[in-house]
């Protein structure tokens, strides 16, 4: 990610990216998730517990991308 991305921006994450949930501060990969398909998800802020990641709403709650898989929305363009 070269994009410094504003609380509220859409982000893009592609198809086969990973999604985790967080559990009392740390990665549980007991909750990951791999997108089967692409998602335009809600940037919230950069992950306080790791700096690699950054935080999404998704499914209504709050989940952690990493920031290297994500890109900027490109919605109509």
């Amino acid at each position: 990610m070269s994009h410094q991305f504003n609380q509220g921006e859409f982000i893009y994450l592609p198809s086969d990216g990973f999604i985790y949930k967080l559990a009392e501060g740390r990665f549980d990969l007991s909750h990951r998730r791999r997108t089967r398909e692409p998602k335009y998800l809600m940037f919230i802020r950069d992950n306080l517990s790791n700096s690699s990641y950054c935080d999404v709403f998704f499914e209504g709650s709050v989940w952690s991308v990493r920031k290297d898989d994500i890109y900027a929305y490109e919605g109509g363009k």
